[in-house]
C-alpha cells in the first residue's frame, strides 16, 4: 500500500505539473515570513516533594515561533507551497519544526516532508479556556513537575493532539471536500526527529524503542444548517516496533471528536487513547470543552479527564478544571486570562495538586 499511495502521489503531481513548468521556469516559489508570540505571566501554587526547592510563584513564560511560507499558482492550475517554521525563543537554538513542499489542485493536496500527520490535521477540537494551554496543542504549562518527587509525570502529556508520527518525513494526501466530508492518509517511512541526505537511507530493526512505517488515517464530516453547525472527525495511527520485545510493542493512537456549535455558543466533546508503544503503558483522557462568544469576547471552560497505566500496578489519573476569558483587540491580537486547577492521583499514594492564574498576550505576525 506504501508503494501505491508513493506512485500515485507522484504520477498525479507530474501530469499535473508537466506542462507548466517550462512556462514558470527560474521564477521558483518566493518565501515571506509568518509566526506568533504568546507570553503570559503567570502565578502558580503546587505541591512539591520535600527537601527539594519550592516552585516561583509569579514567573514570565512564552512561547515563539517563526516561519518561512509560500506558494505560487502554475499555468496549469497547480499550487506548490513551501513551509519551514523554526522554534524562536531564547535558547531554542532556532530549531526547526517543520519543514516541508505541498502541491494542490482540484483533486486535492499533497504534503511532502516534516510536519504533521493525516491523524492531526482533521483532528476535531472541542472549545477551551484558552487554546495555548488547554486546546488540542498545549503550548505552555506554569506546573513544573521536575519538583513534584514524581518521575513520571514529567513525561506526560497534558494536550490531545494526535501527533505519533510528527514531525518525522511523511507523504500525506488529503481529498478535497465532498458534502462535508474530507479524508486524508499519511505514510512514515521512519519516526525519527532529523532528515536524511547524504547520510543514505536509514538503517532497520536498529533498537526496540524505534518505530518505522507508520501510517495516519482520518476522516471528518461538518455541516451547516440554520443557525447551528457540527463537525464530527475520528482517526488513527499505527507505527510498527522495528525489533520486538517483552516490554515495546507497534504504537497506536487514535481520537473521536463532535464540536457543534449553536449561535454564539460552542460545545465539544474528544475521547482519545494511546497505547504509548509499550506493554502496560496506555493513556486515554476524555476532554469536555464549552465557550461563549459575545461581540469580542470569548468565555471558555474545559474539564480533562486523563488516565495513564505506567506500569501494570501503577496509574495516574489527572482532573483538570479550566476557565478562562479571551479578548480580541486587534487582527490577530488577543488578551487571555485563565485560571486551572490539576489533580494528580497516584496509585502509590501521592496526591499532586497544582492551581494557576495566568495573564497573557497571543500575537500572530
Amino acid at each position: 500500500m506504501r508503494i501505491l499511495l508513493a506512485t500515485v502521489a507522484a504520477g498525479a503531481l507530474m501530469a499535473a505539473a508537466a506542462p507548466a513548468f517550462a512556462q514558470n521556469e527560474g521564477k521558483g516559489v518566493e518565501l515571506s515570513t509568518y509566526g506568533y508570540f504568546k507570553g503570559y505571566v503567570v502565578y502558580n501554587s503546587q505541591d512539591e516533594a520535600a527537601g527539594t526547592t519550592d516552585e516561583r510563584n509569579v514567573d514570565i513564560i512564552r512561547d515563539t515561533e517563526l516561519h518561512f511560507a509560500g506558494s505560487m499558482v502554475l499555468d496549469n492550475g497547480l499550487t506548490v507551497g513551501a513551509d519551514i517554521g523554526a522554534a524562536a525563543d531564547l535558547g531554542d537554538t532556532f530549531d526547526i519544526q517543520d519543514s516541508y513542499v505541498y502541491f494542490s489542485g482540484d483533486w486535492g493536496r499533497v504534503n511532502f516532508g516534516a510536519t504533521d500527520g493525516a491523524a492531526y490535521l482533521l483532528q476535531v477540537s472541542a472549545p477551551s479556556a484558552d487554546a495555548n494551554y488547554d486546546g488540542m496543542d498545549q503550548y505552555y504549562t506554569p506546573f513544573n513537575y521536575a519538583i513534584t518527587g514524581n518521575a513520571t509525570l514529567p513525561n506526560l502529556e497534558f494536550d490531545y493532539d494526535q501527533d505519533a508520527t510528527t514531525p518525522s518525513d511523511k507523504l500525506t494526501y488529503i481529498t478535497p471536500v465532498w458534502e462535508g466530508f474530507q479524508a486524508a492518509v499519511s505514510y512514515t517511512p521512519e519516526l525519527r526527529t532529523s532528515s536524511r541526505a547524504l547520510n543514505g537511507v536509514d538503517d532497520d530493526e536498529s533498537s526496540t524503542s524505534e518505530y518505522g512505517d507508520g501510517w495516519d488515517l482520518a476522516a471528518r464530516y461538518a455541516r451547516a444548517m440554520d443557525g447551528w453547525d457540527f463537525t464530527l472527525g475520528a482517526g488513527y495511527t499505527h507505527a510498527a516496533v522495528e525489533t520486538d520485545s517483552a516490554t515495546n510493542d507497534d504504537r497506536e493512537q487514535w481520537n473521536a471528536g463532535l464540536d457543534v456549535n449553536v449561535g454564539a455558543f460552542g460545545v465539544g466533546l474528544v475521547y482519545t487513547d494511546d497505547n504509548k508503544g509499550a506493554e502496560n503503558n496506555d493513556q486515554t483522557q476524555w476532554v469536555l470543552g464549552v465557550d461563549y462568544t459575545v461581540g469580542d469576547y470569548v468565555l471558555g471552560a474545559s474539564y480533562l479527564d486523563q488516565n495513564n497505566e505506567v506500569t501494570s500496578t501503577t496509574e495516574i489519573d489527572t482532573n483538570r478544571y479550566t476557565a478562562g476569558v479571551t479578548y480580541k483587540y486587534g487582527p490577530g491580537i488577543d488578551f487571555r486570562g485563565v485560571v486551572s486547577h490539576i489533580e494528580h492521583d497516584v496509585d502509590a499514594g501521592t496526591d499532586i495538586d497544582g492551581t494557576a492564574v495566568m495573564l497573557g498576550t497571543s500575537i500572530s505576525f
